[in-house]
């Protein structure tokens, strides 16, 4: 078996950092995009000035230092839909009062679709006032996926994963919320999850117990089956339907391993067993951890490859890490497929509450056509987007979902807003490796990005055509991390004080 866990850093850097910095998404800039949401490049964009008043007077923090610690709400290149108060239509802060925000209370950043009006003599001026920090920001607020392996937070997520004899998880958390690197992101994943200990000497020994573990289920359920099962038959109908459009999923090896490992996860899990819509929830896990033995290590070169080139012993070692995943995955949130699935219906009623808050005219839109939020969000809970997105960007959208996982303690309330105990209450998955209350907040940011095409449609039809056929099909990482940005913002816009009625 491929050992990846052995792997230097490829440079030496001084890891030392300001305890003062903050680690979170910063705010960001205006920008064009056309009347349907599309980004324009145009060679005139810029970064906008930004008051340094708005960031904090502490002389220890320079202007470099925070930008690098704003990952990505900084990018100049995803903030193009981003508005928010105290910045003029230049993208320059407005010197007043509201404008100085301390952090936890500034205001939500919003998404939306901006009129293109910006005329060439503005952004040329913008250009010139901005020449200089565009090439400071451009080093820094790259993405990780898409920076050089010389980068210092590239060196230093390989430092932790694979130099540290403990990996410090909330230093990984911290450098990962904002996207893994492919090479990187297997062995990042199977820590945020769980499935291998912080522990370096301990890694090989636990996986290689938990493939034989695997190995004995599959034995011991897969091939002693009856041959009327009806769990085996409901899976064996559903995989043929799983990401149509992607090769790898209609070979019949990748099919046989999505049996098995649903088949023997509903046969251990009876209180649920098998619901229609976990095989999408195998298929990030799969398609990652594949990509550490496929050339190129990207989604594009995976999607195509052809799995039987590759040993059994690889590809007994992928589906067992895809099955233990899986596993700690649908422990996190498996009162959403329990008898009448109550964790998706609070979800589903909680965001009708939070986008009626921050969308009150699309709320009312969508009720005044008769539009409920479970006729079209019950299969953004039940897949987590993943019918919704294409699975490029899930993957992206799951480095977050995994880093603000595990000690997340996300407010998420019950449909009993008169509990003054439940309003005092910071919890919902908070301690396992996946957030739910984060996804809901990434749901409403979803929902309210569409929300000027929505507002469009007239009628019933017409609205739940278009909320079910989101043309997400062309989205690439940018349109995730305005999504992620935004869901951040919500998530400390709504405390419990926020949510009393």
């Amino acid at each position: 078996m491929s050992n990846s866990y052995n792997k230097p850093p490829t440079s030496n850097v001084n890891h030392q950092q300001s305890s003062s910095i903050l680690k979170f998404p910063g705010l960001a800039r205006q920008s064009n995009v056309d009347e349907k949401g599309i980004l324009l490049r145009s060679s005139s964009d810029s970064l906008a000035r930004v008051d340094h008043r708005r960031i904090g007077n502490n002389g220890n923090n320079s202007f470099e230092k925070f930008t690098a610690s704003c990952e990505d709400a900084w990018d100049h290149k995803i903030e193009d839909k981003i508005s928010f108060q105290g910045i003029d239509n230049k993208g320059v802060s407005i010197n007043t009062p509201t404008s100085r925000l301390k952090f936890g209370t500034r205001p939500a950043i919003h998404i939306k679709e901006l009129d293109n009006k910006t005329s060439k003599n503005e952004n040329d001026k913008l250009n010139n006032e901005a020449s200089t920090s565009v090439e400071v920001v451009n080093s820094i607020s790259e993405p990780l996926s898409n920076r050089s392996s010389e980068d210092p937070k590239i060196v230093k997520l390989r430092k932790l994963m694979y130099c540290d004899q403990q990996t410090d998880l909330n230093q990984l958390r911290t450098i990962t919320w904002s996207g893994i690197p492919n090479e990187e992101r297997p062995i990042a994943w199977k820590l945020l999850l769980g499935h291998v200990p912080a522990l370096q000497s301990k890694r090989e020994m636990v996986l290689q117990h938990k493939k034989a573990e695997y190995q004995n289920l599959v034995e011991q359920y897969y091939y002693n089956r009856q041959e009327n099962d009806d769990i085996y038959r409901q899976i064996h109908i559903d995989i043929p339907r799983m990401q149509p459009l992607i090769s790898i999923f209609q070979q019949p090896i990748v099919q046989g391993i999505f049996e098995r490992i649903l088949y023997i996860w509903s046969i251990r899990h009876p209180a649920s067993g098998y619901v229609q819509g976990m095989n999408d929830l195998v298929t990030p896990f799969f398609v990652t951890y594949l990509s550490e033995f496929v050339p190129g290590h990207a989604f594009s070169d995976v999607e195509t490859f052809d799995v039987s080139t590759l040993p059994d012993e690889v590809l007994a070692t992928v589906e067992s890490d895809s099955y233990w995943s899986f596993n700690k995955l649908l422990d996190s949130i498996q009162d959403n497929y329990t008898f009448a699935q109550p964790g998706i219906q609070r979800l589903v009623n909680l965001l009708s509450r939070v986008v009626s808050r921050v969308d009150k005219k699309l709320h009312e839109h969508l009720e005044h056509n008769s539009i409920e939020y479970l006729q079209f969000a019950f299969r953004w809970m039940n897949n987590l987007l993943i019918r919704e997105i294409p699975l490029r960007c899930i993957i992206r959208l799951w480095d977050t979902y995994l880093s603000e996982g595990a000690v997340t303690a996300t407010y998420v309330p019950s449909t009993n807003f008169s509990d003054s105990l439940e309003l005092n209450t910071w919890s919902m998955n908070s301690g396992t490796p996946f957030s739910s209350a984060f996804h809901l907040f990434v749901c409403a940011a979803f929902l309210r990005f569409w929300s000027k095409s929505l507002l469009q449609e007239k009628d019933f039809q017409g609205l739940m055509l278009r909320l079910q056929n989101l043309p997400t099909f062309h989205w690439s990482e940018n349109e995730v991390k305005l999504l992620v940005a935004d869901a951040y913002q919500l998530k400390y816009a709504f405390s419990p004080n926020h949510l009393k009625v």
